[in-house]
């Protein structure tokens, strides 16, 4: 499972769909009450903005980022690969979401005609982070400081818990829209940035803006058809992976569901995902597919399971192996959970065919 791609498509979505790509907000406004001004409504902007990602310092990932945003709600955001030179745009005019990958030769779409989909301001974004943080986070305003140009108030969160999936975070925020400037955020060895460059608010946008022209040569593919999910059962899940396959053995911990995916586009395999529970709640989300073929796929490793080399994600406490020509994606879903807990639960691990 390609997680740092999801991830930044899904900071795309939450750009396209309504919400500015500060996707990162908060409340409690006592804690900024007197720091930043009242401020005004962003209806519309035109911004370029930085995305870097680094693992232990290292610059890992870099992506440039244009918006779009009109006051009629429609919006644009691309996105560029600065390392890969791909480009990836997204559109919503309203009435359908497209997304172009031009690099794969990829168009997606999905009708949103029907939905109702309300913006956010600036400001409503940082209050709603600020009240979905405020019992996991100390907070502390750092002070004012100039950001390419902009006045902000600088905003520091900082998790109370070692392995919180949100980490530390900062904000910088312009004291007269409550616009994200930047902002930092740090899980472990993981760091990103996004930092806006450049933003105009009273942008004035040529008739072609949001329009987004494909090739004839490339097929736009509904998002619906992009993931055939179908309930199943252990035996279902064998045959569609082609091969038994590991799975949990452990007293307390119940096979909650068994979804196929038949993904599209990229991807194109066939996932088994399987949902354990205990009495307690949610425990963790297995994702098992064959191993992907290329060196540039391979897991490098920085953990052991079951012997094997793996890649542990703690941003999102996934770890990741493959074994015997079948990946295992892990997501820790319990919060009480370890990665060490888990670890030592997959040692009890025994093949569908057994069961």
């Amino acid at each position: 499972m390609n997680i740092k791609k999801e991830w930044m498509a899904l900071m795309i979505s939450i750009a396209v769909m309504g919400g500015c790509s500060q996707q990162m907000t908060a409340s409690a406004e006592e804690i900024v009450s007197n720091a930043i001004e009242a401020g005004k409504e962003v209806e519309a902007y035109y911004a370029e903005a930085t995305m870097k990602i680094y693992e232990k310092d290292q610059l890992k990932e870099e992506s440039t980022i244009k918006e779009f945003v009109d006051v009629s709600g429609k919006r644009k955001v691309i996105t560029e690969d600065k390392n890969k030179k791909q480009r990836v745009t997204a559109l919503n005019d309203g009435k359908q979401l497209l997304m172009y990958d031009e690099g794969n030769r990829q168009a997606m779409s999905m009708d949103i005609s029907n939905i109702d989909m309300p913006t956010s301001s600036p400001k409503d974004q940082m209050n709603m982070m600020l009240n979905a943080v405020k019992d996991s986070h100390k907070r502390e305003i750092v002070g004012e400081e100039k950001i390419n140009g902009f006045d902000t108030t600088h905003i520091k969160l900082t998790s109370k818990e070692k392995n919180d999936i949100m980490g530390d975070m900062d904000f910088w925020i312009d004291q007269k829209t409550w616009f994200v400037i930047k902002n930092e955020s740090q899980t472990g060895d993981i760091k990103s940035v996004m930092e806006y460059k450049k933003i105009d608010f009273s942008p004035k946008f040529e008739e072609n803006t949001f329009k987004l022209n494909i090739p004839d040569s490339i097929k736009i593919i509904p998002m619906e058809d992009m993931n055939k999910e179908t309930e199943g059962t252990i035996v279902d899940a064998e045959a569609a992976i082609g091969k038994p396959f590991l799975q949990f053995n452990v007293d307390d911990a119940t096979v909650e569901s068994i979804k196929i995916n038949k993904l599209k586009g990229e991807l194109n395999r066939t996932e088994v995902n399987i949902s354990y529970k205990n009495d307690e709640g949610p425990l963790f989300h297995l994702a098992v597919f064959k191993t992907p073929e290329g060196d540039k796929l391979k897991i490098k490793g920085n953990y052991k399971v079951r012997g094997q080399n793996a890649e542990y994600l703690e941003l999102i406490r996934n770890i990741s192996w493959d074994e015997d020509g079948v990946r295992y994606s892990l997501l820790i879903e319990n919060p009480k959970l370890s990665l060490e807990d888990v670890l030592k639960m997959t040692e009890k691990m025994k093949l569908s065919s057994e069961e």
